[in-house]
């Protein structure tokens, strides 16, 4: 009875061991899914109108010490839309100077606000056309925190830029996918790559690392929620060192887009 009762036991891990490995993706079919899933969720967003705010610090150092102290900090919130152009631009709706005390904003104003261009190319840098520019090593199956502070099991990759040159804005980083799906749940970004391309007073941006959060919408979309970072800028708006957090909400479809409608149909519905 004993050694019947082992050897199912043995034969029950085996067994287990076997379809776990059966069931595990190829780094070809996770970086597949990944830029689709990349893909995807910005052609979402792009047909959306939604919210984003980002809360900045600069600091600069003292002449005196030597440490850095935090000299300006401001807080912006924007509305964000596609034109009929295609183009996304954002209509900043409240403001606040360097001290946080709130400042006039002209809502019939079109603003950049972020650089909407630059940011896509951070939480979506995997597009499937761009797979191409990137090494990809496979770092397993790890855990981390979700936007909620969720401890889960993921599968994580860290894709570095595999060319000297490109015609695209490029990331170094580590994403943490759903392990059976493939989906972003978060991206640790350490460095960025050719910003000239992309805008040629970017190349003042010399450093700059972030933490981007996922949540995902309808079980289709992963859209960035939460973001935090830092980095040295010597661009005017940003000039010195900054530490930044961001968040973005409120997604409603486009009516330029009755495509993207029948998504929030389907939960009114419910």
């Amino acid at each position: 009875m004993f050694h019947r009762r082992f050897f199912t036991i043995v034969l029950f891990l085996v067994m287990s061991s076997f379809f776990s490995f059966s069931v595990s993706l190829s780094l070809g079919d996770i970086v597949d899914r990944l830029a689709v899933s990349q893909d995807r969720s910005s052609w979402f967003r792009d047909r959306c109108v939604y919210y984003q705010k980002i809360h900045v610090k600069r600091y600069k150092k003292s002449l005196n010490n030597g440490f850095f102290g935090l000299f300006a900090e401001k807080e912006s919130v924007a509305e964000v839309y596609p034109l009929e152009s295609g183009e996304v631009v954002a209509r900043l709706i409240s403001d606040t100077d360097n001290h946080m005390k709130p400042k006039k904003v002209k809502g019939k104003r079109k603003l950049i606000f972020g650089a909407p261009a630059f940011l896509e190319r951070i939480f979506f840098p995997f597009y499937p056309e761009n797979v191409k520019y990137y090494d990809v090593v496979d770092l397993g199956n790890v855990f981390v925190e979700d936007f909620n502070g969720k401890k889960m099991e993921v599968r994580a990759i860290k894709i570095v830029p595999g060319v000297k040159k490109a015609p695209i804005p490029l990331v170094e980083g580590i994403f943490y996918l759903d392990p059976d799906k493939g989906y972003p749940i978060r991206l640790n970004i350490d460095r960025l790559y050719f910003l000239h391309t992309l805008d040629k007073k970017l190349k003042k941006l010399y450093d700059f690392t972030s933490d981007i959060f996922y949540k995902r919408y309808f079980s289709k979309f992963s859209l960035p929620y939460r973001a935090k970072g830092k980095g040295n800028s010597r661009i005017i708006r940003y000039k010195g060192y900054f530490e930044f957090s961001f968040e973005e909400w409120g997604y409603k479809p486009s009516p330029l887009y009755p495509e993207v409608k029948k998504y929030f149909q389907k939960v009114e519905e419910k």
